[in-house]
């Protein structure tokens, strides 16, 4: 299976990465849920953005599924509690890093996805499902396929290409002719 980041939305060269849950705790600490596949991936971040204005990170600690965000500068719960339901964005050139086997969705968006010899058309969106995600393809004939190592031969960035086994593609697309 391959995996992915589930960082779904591109903004002004911004990605999403984060929503804050709420204030944590009594000197201004933010609980984040984390929209990547492992909190982890957020000990390199130093900056980020919420609502449009840059905020430094004095420090970031994983708790169990979640971040403990606390920022420069706030000190208290009352401070901390305006950034309650907002959304964490990142420069998308500073960008956690991830895995060999994983992609930003923001960077798959738009690549062709093809066999060698047909076009299928170009990666839309990708629905994640807990499992396995869903590639959805937008072309002459739109289709969603999963993302499994048997379907997906090779992701080459060069050539803006999704390489598929055209042989696993048949067994598993969905076809939707709409």
């Amino acid at each position: 299976m391959f995996n992915m980041t589930s960082k779904l939305k591109k903004q002004n060269e911004l990605l999403l990465v984060g929503k804050i849950l709420r204030a944590h705790g009594i000197k201004g600490e933010l609980k984040v849920l984390p929209l990547t596949n492992s909190p982890d991936e957020f000990a390199t971040i130093k900056t980020i953005h919420i609502n449009n204005k840059v905020y430094e990170c004095e420090n970031i600690r994983v708790a169990n599924s979640h971040l403990i965000i606390k920022l420069d500068g706030f000190s208290t719960r009352n401070e901390a509690e305006k950034f309650a339901d907002k959304e964490i964005y990142v420069d998308f050139d500073n960008r956690p890093a991830i895995k060999n086997d994983e992609y930003y969705i923001a960077d798959l968006q738009g690549l062709e996805v093809t066999d060698g010899t047909k076009s299928y058309g170009f990666l839309e969106n990708v629905i994640q499902t807990g499992s396995v995600d869903v590639y959805c393809v937008k072309g002459i004939h739109s289709l969603m396929f999963p993302a499994l190592k048997s379907v997906i031969i090779d992701v080459d960035f060069n050539s803006s290409k999704i390489l598929v086994s055209a042989d696993e593609l048949v067994k598993v697309a969905v076809y939707n002719d709409n």
